[in-house]
């Protein structure tokens, strides 16, 4: 039984990413950056419904560096939801993270607007064969070309809790995804790519309007894939080059 869409109301949310948190850098360019963001966001009129933050509060996962940040979102006047970038991760597998912010996956609704915060930087175990400690399999993750790491997925599991939260989802109600890499396949070299990203997009495409928001890549990107589209965002810590150049 198809049931009708529920109507949607007009809102606005903002959304704050790759902040790249240094422990103990408080005079550091990175914390002026996010500590203007939350200024900018807070002085929007009217304010936003909420704020979302894309990932990769810190930059190596050190638990000072993700309780810097979570002290300064905390001055956000809207309400924040958060999504996990590897940078915050990997250094002992999202439990520092979670304590702090929470579930990394997770759905909502708001104002007839179905909502999805995806883990997308789930990768195969290479650091246990080659002995890396936390710090060490941190500092691989942290690196932009990685050639003896492994691809960023979604993973059996989380695919399979997205295609069960979606069943009572109808197919005519706007679907807004976050995620932290890009849910296709944009440039390996770099891991600016998602390896699943084609068996996460076959679940997608029963829904009419699907909207990918991405960050990881620190550059303002747009892609449309069959019903779905796609928008890369800015960090605040630094800009990158288009892909292949820099």
């Amino acid at each position: 039984v198809s049931h009708a869409a529920p109507a949607v109301e007009p809102f606005t949310f903002a959304y704050i990413s790759d902040a790249h948190l240094l422990d103990q850098w408080m005079e550091h360019r990175f914390v002026k950056a996010i500590l203007k963001a939350v200024d900018d966001v807070n002085a929007l009129d009217p304010q936003p419904d909420f704020v979302l933050f894309g990932g990769d509060l810190a930059q190596l996962g050190q638990p000072a560096e993700l309780e810097l940040g979570a002290k300064i979102m905390a001055a956000v006047k809207a309400p924040v939801r958060w999504m996990v970038g590897e940078h915050d991760w990997y250094f002992d597998m999202g439990e520092k993270w979670r304590g702090l912010f929470g579930d990394d996956v997770y759905s909502f609704d708001h104002k007839g607007v179905h909502f999805v915060v995806l883990n997308s930087v789930i990768v195969k175990d290479y650091w246990t064969p080659r002995g890396l400690d936390p710090m060490q399999r941190m500092k691989f993750m942290a690196q932009l070309d990685n050639p003896e790491g492994e691809p960023f997925t979604v993973g059996e599991e989380q695919r399979a809790w997205l295609e069960k939260d979606l069943a009572n989802v109808t197919a005519e109600t706007p679907l807004v995804v976050f995620s932290h890499s890009p849910l296709y396949k944009y440039y390996k070299a770099w891991n600016f790519w998602t390896d699943d990203a084609d068996e996460v997009q076959a679940i997608l495409q029963r829904l009419q309007a699907v909207t990918v928001i991405h960050a990881h890549t620190h550059q303002v990107l747009s892609n449309k894939i069959g019903n779905i589209t796609f928008h890369g965002v800015l960090s605040t810590a630094w800009p990158w080059p288009y892909a292949p150049q820099g």
